[in-house]
């Protein structure tokens, strides 16, 4: 009796379950951002999935201490908190910055916790 029961329990789960198409594709996500507020990605992460090409994102104020973009991005990022001002950093391709010695490659200043917007473009 039990073989019986398992038989049509496991014939009938065959039945529900739906077949996956061999013509199914993935759909492709598009680049994100990835930031902590920590050096060597510590601390609270935040990641921005789908980065519009071209768009300003505002940061939380003086707190980005790591920030990575995915591959196929590069990235600049501003004091100011409208990608705007003559001062950015960049550009910034992955695996990204995560040391101070990584914020000190520009403009013979240390852009830890002072980047407030950024920007990017495709790679």
């Amino acid at each position: 009796m039990f073989k019986v029961l398992a038989v049509v329990f496991l014939a009938a789960l065959a039945q529900a379950a739906p077949a996956a198409s061999p013509n199914a594709t993935l759909q492709k996500r598009s680049p994100g951002v990835f930031y902590t507020t920590d050096i060597n990605w510590g601390g609270a992460q935040t990641h921005v999935l789908n980065v519009v090409i071209g768009r300003c994102y505002t940061l939380p104020s003086n707190s980005v201490s790591s920030f990575g973009p995915d591959s196929g991005l590069q990235c600049f990022g501003y004091i100011s908190s409208n990608c705007s001002g003559g001062e950015r950093f960049g550009p910034i391709v992955n695996p990204g910055v995560s040391t101070l010695a990584d914020w000190q490659r520009q403009l013979d200043m240390n852009w830890n916790d002072k980047m407030n917007s950024f920007k990017c473009q495709g790679d």
